[in-house]
């Protein structure tokens, strides 16, 4: 049942809202949890694959998002070991990755084509979007 209802959100909601933004891929937490979690090496692949290919024309946000990627992995491996439930784990994933791209485009002024009234809201946006994908989601 889950299933369906997971699908029935990303057929109607999810994919028409957040193409909004051009520049922060769709499904952009799930990628990430899909990257930290899987168990095959080719399922992790084909996720930084996709965000690659995805942000592939956007030069400095391509190098600071797989950055941003790869210290989120570290801290959420480590706070793994203190935290065992998996759905407290997405959310600190999930909170992690947007608070930095949050920060990145603030204190980078990295050059994304935000008006600065709509950027703090849409970013929230998203994140709440990917936050019920991402905690919906079974593993």
């Amino acid at each position: 049942m889950i299933h369906l209802v997971v699908s029935f959100f990303l057929l109607f909601l999810y994919e028409p809202f957040t193409t909004i933004y051009v520049y922060l891929p769709p499904f952009l937490a799930l990628a990430f949890w899909k990257i930290y979690s899987s168990d095959t090496n080719l399922e992790r692949w084909l996720w930084a694959i996709y965000i690659y290919i995805f942000e592939i024309d956007h030069n400095l946000p391509v190098l600071s998002l797989f950055g941003i990627f790869f210290i989120i992995y570290l801290f959420v491996r480590f706070f793994a070991k203190f935290i065992l439930c998996q759905i407290c784990q997405k959310v600190l994933a999930t909170t992690l990755l947007y608070g930095s791209i949050f920060l990145m485009l603030r204190v980078m002024h990295t050059p994304l084509h935000m008006d600065g009234t709509i950027f703090p809201n849409l970013i929230v946006y998203y994140y709440f979007v990917d936050l019920i994908l991402v905690v919906l989601y079974e593993d």
